[in-house]
């Protein structure tokens, strides 16, 4: 039985974590926050004016408490952003600035990355200080950047840039969970200054681990995959390793999180567990474990994820040490209001959402589902309770899932059967040979029992990847349909604890809520008859009649673009697609509903005077910008008769490469 009055710090972190949401997805400012906790405040104080005969007060100060919150969320993301976003809009677009480097990622064949903490600019011959964060691509080879110096750019800074294309990934909205507003591509570098500061160090530590990985002959998909899961830098990892680990379900053993966490706890856990009983020693015991912990976290890159495992396991081993029982939520609610004290944004970073998710599902689902069923058998036991720990991560991230990435690994319980094993005997190992090569510098031939481990994980990838059907994909759900889903969950939850009628009731509610939106979406997918132009390098457009769409492509589009075209096709709930290949030189006449559209590569103004057409669609000719045609598509230029054209209400489009055009009719 789940009694909520035994999870204070739960109770207290999803009011701040709703304040924090309506802070920042609408930007309530300040005021509104102060509004709403004295809002909260007054009626709470009224409430228990009134009704303190006959209504029990700890509801109403329930009532107080969590308004007060909702305040403080809304307070403290507005505070935090406006921090953050300290001097963004008084940056001239060419500039040079000053800052100190907080992270560098180099990914295989492709231009560094920097992300520096911006703090002074040059601005009329006089040096202004800012404080905000600036994403930087660095393309000099000779520049060799740490975590903490101090460098100094010059170059074109300029907005992060929004989605191009309908059901492209938001790139815009990843850049700023990270605090990240402005970007630049055309920087020159001067280093001013090395720091050796903590992050620093752990940086050359995973790089010295990283050789040793090399001198031990660990090569290719097996070292991308052992950085990864020890070491939590994918960059070695490529798109094809990722997509097969994905496909399979098993995309969270490559990043590090509370599974690595809880591994590296048990090992020393178990070293330290022949001290013998006493105070001291249980000190002992409980420093080193948090300094094993945080160290490993440092190593991994301190990611939300491994964050909030290393949270949780601290506070598992101080209540240890003080022989008090740890209440598992309770521990995760800390962790969380801690790193959203942090930085407020993490709540809507995707590995926050995952990762959370995933433990709280598995605290509150397994040990429900695991009495289910008794194996008297050991070893059946233990896969058992394997598989319900995977089932119940799997169905507790599963909106998160289907919200950001549109598929589903029907196989996850198969692959992480096979996979956590291995995971486990593979950090272990890592552990055990890093720690002898630096002792004796040698590995004592076990560095072939953790290659063989590697291989045995990508080969059991690859098993669950080809069996027919391992990835359901392009499933695309509405918000509303995401947010019933969440209700289900939750309301199953409280069913199964609490044995309550009124919460099945709900579960069958936002099943049928579900059901009524992806019907609706279904009908509206009917009825849709648009023409889309895509944001493309070469010109592609999508004509979508009711569930059916046909892609004309000129000159052909890249892989990305065409995932791009199939994600939109996804999302308009089209299910019969034609491709369309067109020559340069080939002029074409489409219909759609009761309007005709004339395809030039190349139009001439007299053809478009004799068209008998309502849309004309050239490839790039700007004199028929002018044109008074129904309606005129320019791709690539702005004509100076536009703004007269718009003055005088004129049926007139001007579509161009920088963000795709949708008619619809």
């Amino acid at each position: 039985m789940i009694f909520w009055s035994s999870f204070p710090f739960v109770r207290l972190v999803i009011p701040f974590g709703v304040g924090i949401f309506l802070g920042l997805n609408f930007s309530l400012g300040l005021t509104p926050a102060i509004v709403v906790s004295l809002f909260g405040l007054l009626i709470g104080l009224l409430l228990l004016h009134i009704f303190n005969r006959s209504f029990k007060a700890n509801y109403v100060t329930g009532i107080l408490i969590s308004t007060l919150f909702i305040g403080l969320g809304v307070g403290y993301s507005s505070m935090h952003t406006m921090q953050e976003t300290r001097g963004v809009n008084d940056v001239p677009t060419n500039t040079v600035w000053l800052g100190k480097v907080q992270s560098v990622k180099q990914k295989e064949g492709k231009a560094q990355s920097l992300v520096v903490q911006i703090q002074k600019f040059k601005k009329n011959d006089s040096w202004e200080n800012v404080d905000f964060k600036l994403l930087v691509y660095n393309k000099d080879s000779l520049f060799d950047p740490h975590v903490g110096d101090l460098i100094a750019g010059e170059g074109k800074l300029v907005p992060t840039m929004s989605p191009q294309n309908p059901a492209q990934f938001n790139y815009q909205r990843f850049l700023e969970s990270k605090n990240i507003y402005l970007t630049s591509f055309e920087d020159e570098f001067i280093k001013l200054k090395s720091n050796n500061s903590l992050i620093r160090y752990a940086e050359m530590a995973r790089a010295s681990i990283i050789q040793i990985y090399k001198e031990l002959k660990i090569t290719d998909n097996n070292l991308a995959v052992l950085v990864a899961l020890t070491l939590g830098d994918k960059s070695y990892l490529d798109a094809e390793l990722q997509q097969q680990y994905a496909g399979a379900g098993a995309m969270h053993i490559l990043a590090v999180s509370g599974l690595h966490v809880g591994i590296v706890f048990l090992i020393f856990n178990f070293l330290l567990s022949k001290l013998p009983d006493g105070l001291s020693y249980r000190i002992i015991q409980t420093v080193t474990l948090l300094l094993v912990i945080w160290a490993f976290a440092f190593l991994a890159g301190l990611s939300p994820s491994v964050q909030r495992a290393g949270w949780m396991f601290s506070f598992v081993i101080i209540s240890k040490l003080l022989k008090r029982n740890s209440n598992v939520l309770n521990s995760i609610a800390v962790s969380a209001f801690l790193l959203l004290l942090l930085d407020p944004n993490n709540l809507f970073q995707v590995g926050f959402q995952l990762s959370y998710s995933a433990v709280i599902g598995i605290v509150l689902i397994h040990p429900v589902v695991y009495k289910l069923l008794y194996w008297p058998n050991w070893l059946m036991d233990k896969v058992w309770s394997l598989l319900v720990v995977s089932f119940a991560a799997q169905i507790a991230t599963l909106p998160f899932t289907l919200a950001y990435f549109h598929q589903f690994p029907n196989y996850f319980l198969v692959a992480n059967l096979l996979v956590i094993p291995l995971a486990f005997g593979i950090v272990l190992g890592s552990v055990i040979i890093v720690c002898l090569f630096l002792l004796f510098n040698s590995d004592l031939y076990l560095a072939s029992i953790l290659d063989w481990l590697l291989t045995a994980l990508n080969e059991s990838i690859l098993f669950v990847t080809a069996i027919p059907g391992a990835m359901s994909e392009g499933i695309w759900m509405s918000e509303l349909s995401i947010l019933f889903l969440i209700g289900a969950i939750i309301s199953f939850l409280i069913f199964i604890y609490h044995k309550a009628g009124k919460a099945f009731v709900l579960v069958l509610c936002f099943i049928i809520g579900i059901q009524i939106t992806e019907l609706l979406a279904t009908y509206e997918a009917l009825q849709t008859k648009q023409i889309t132009f895509y944001a493309f390098k070469n010109p592609a457009w999508s004509v979508i009649k009711g569930r059916t769409a046909e892609i004309y492509l000129v000159g052909g589009v890249s892989d990305y673009d065409k995932k791009i075209v199939n994600d939109h096709m996804n999302l308009t709930g089209v299910n019969e697609l034609k491709w369309d290949t067109i020559e340069e030189a080939t002029s074409k006449v489409l219909s759609i509903g009761n309007k005709s559209m004339l395809l030039f590569p190349e139009p001439e103004v007299e053809q478009v005077l004799q068209a008998t057409v309502d849309i004309v669609v050239p490839s790039s000719n700007s004199e028929l910008s002018a044109m008074d045609k129904t309606m005129v598509l320019d791709y690539f230029y702005r004509s100076s008769e536009e703004l007269t054209l718009l003055e005088q209400n004129s049926n007139y489009y001007n579509f161009r490469k920088d963000n795709a055009f949708i008619i619809s009719f």
